[in-house]
C-alpha cells in the first residue's frame, strides 16, 4: 500500500514520483531533457515495424539510468500477475536487496539474449512475451531469492491453474529473506512420489 507518508507495506521507500499510465504511447514527457536523451540514446529499433525497443535490463531498468524503473513493458497474457511480481522486484531493487550485473556490458548481453529469443519466437520486439510469462516471472522470483515453487506439490505446481493465491506470501518471503530468516516450506516433489512408490512396492513384496 502506498500513502501520503510514502509507506509501502510497513517499509518506508523514498520516491520522487510515481506515474500511473497505460504505456500505450512510448514517450516520456515527465522526464528531464537530459534523462530523455539518455533513454532515447539507449533505444534500439526493433527488426519489426513496431516502433521503439528500449534497452531495459530485465525489461525494467534502463541501462545507464539506474534510478528509474518501468512496470508493464512486457506484454504477456497474464499481465497483472506478472506486473505484481515486477513490483516486488522493483521494491527489492530500490531497497538494495536485488543487485544488477557488475557492468553495463553484462546488462546489454541479457537484453540482447532476450531480444533474440522473442524475435525468433514471435518476430516481435523484445518485451512481447505473450504465453512465456511464467519464464519471465520465475526470473524475477529467482533474482529475489524466493522459491520458484508456489504450491506444496508437483501436481498442482505444474498442472494446476496459476491463481493469485500463489503469490500471496511473496511479501512475507521477501521480508524473511531480508531479515536472514529461514522460510519453512514443504514441497512434495516428483522425486518424493517415486520414492513413495518404491517404498510401497517394497512393502507389498517383502511384508
Amino acid at each position: 500500500m502506498f500513502d501520503s507518508n510514502k509507506k509501502v507495506n510497513s517499509e518506508l521507500l523514498q520516491a520522487d514520483l510515481i506515474i500511473c499510465a497505460i504505456g500505450f504511447i512510448e514517450t516520456f514527457p515527465f522526464l528531464s531533457e537530459t534523462l530523455t536523451k539518455t533513454l532515447v540514446k539507449n533505444r534500439t529499433r526493433s527488426t519489426s515495424d513496431e516502433g521503439i525497443d528500449l534497452d531495459l535490463y530485465r525489461r525494467i531498468i534502463p541501462v545507464g539510468i539506474l534510478n528509474i524503473a518501468f512496470i508493464d513493458l512486457p506484454a504477456p497474457l497474464h499481465t497483472w500477475m506478472l506486473y505484481e511480481v515486477q513490483c516486488h522486484w522493483i521494491s527489492d531493487y530500490f531497497l538494495g536487496r536485488t543487485k544488477l550485473p557488475n557492468t553495463e556490458k553484462e546488462m546489454y548481453e541479457e537484453i540482447e539474449t532476450t531480444r533474440q529469443f522473442i524475435y525468433k519466437m514471435f518476430k516481435r520486439k523484445s518485451y512481447y512475451f505473450q504465453y512465456y510469462w511464467l519464464e519471465l516471472m520465475e526470473i524475477y522470483l529467482r533474482d529475489m531469492g524466493v522459491s520458484l515453487y508456489r504450491t506444496n506439490n508437483w501436481i498442482s505446481e505444474y498442472f494446476g491453474v496459476y491463481r493469485p493465491k500463489r503469490l500471496s506470501t511473496l511479501h512475507d518471503e521477501r521480508k524473511a529473506k531480508a531479515e536472514g530468516k529461514t522460510t519453512n516450506f514443504w514441497y512434495f516433489s516428483f522425486q518424493h512420489t517415486i520414492l513413495l512408490f518404491l517404498l510401497l512396492l517394497f512393502i507389498c513384496f517383502f511384508f
